[in-house]
């Protein structure tokens, strides 16, 4: 039996605006009915969040590495089952010990902390990788950005600090000034797109958040 189009498609807008309205209302009208009904909405949408994303990393990462598994796919195989009898001791753990029990301190501290930094590791060599390309000087506008950074990466070592210290104000001054300013303009621009885009989630006119198609 098809969804009527009204609760396929217009109730969800109807739904966000409300809502939309309600929490905005929250930060402008000093209510305690509106400020319960907003910080219910709030942990609502929480909790929801939270199933999603269980359900999106058992269904996704279960089901796409027990079929890995199944299939013996040479090469990955074994490291999905890695990954499936992990999260297998993870869960179980947490739903039958309890997050407070002495062997999730033992997985935190012997599993989950050394691959964190193992990770970290990674994003350390991604970022050292694109900072050599991005001081290459490969055009004449790359020479600004190039003379900053290395102004500010030897104001910041203890050498240049002692033996050249007029560095050290002029790093405070492009870290404050230049790139500070840089930084707010970005936060600015962010900012007034979100408002816009949730402006127009409020007013019904983007749909495209729902996965919802106009007829």
């Amino acid at each position: 039996m098809p969804v009527p189009y009204f609760i396929r498609s217009r109730l969800p807008v109807l739904g966000v605006g409300v809502l939309g309205v309600i929490l905005s209302l929250n930060f402008f009208v000093n209510d305690p009915t509106l400020k319960y009904v907003s910080t219910f909405i709030t942990d609502f949408t929480n909790i929801v969040l939270f199933i999603m994303i269980t359900l999106t990393l058992l269904i996704h990462l279960g089901i796409r590495n027990v079929r890995l598994v199944y299939q013996r796919k040479p090469g990955v195989w074994f490291g999905s089952l890695v990954l499936i009898t992990i999260l297998i001791i993870y869960f179980g753990s947490g739903l039958i010990l309890g997050l407070s029990h002495p062997f999730m301190s033992f997985l935190t501290s012997y599993l989950r902390t050394p691959a964190m930094y193992s990770l970290f590791c990674l994003t350390a060599f991604w970022i050292l990788s694109a900072f050599y390309r991005t001081f290459k000087l490969s055009s004449i506008m790359n020479l600004p950005l190039f003379i900053c950074g290395i102004l500010i990466i030897l104001a910041s070592g203890p050498i240049f600090a002692y033996y050249l210290p007029f560095t050290v104000p002029l790093k405070s001054y492009i870290i404050v000034n230049i790139a500070g300013g840089a930084g707010t303009g970005v936060y600015v621009g962010m900012g007034i797109g979100l408002i816009g885009t949730a402006i127009r989630e409020i007013a019904g006119m983007e749909k495209g958040y729902l996965g919802i198609e106009e007829q």
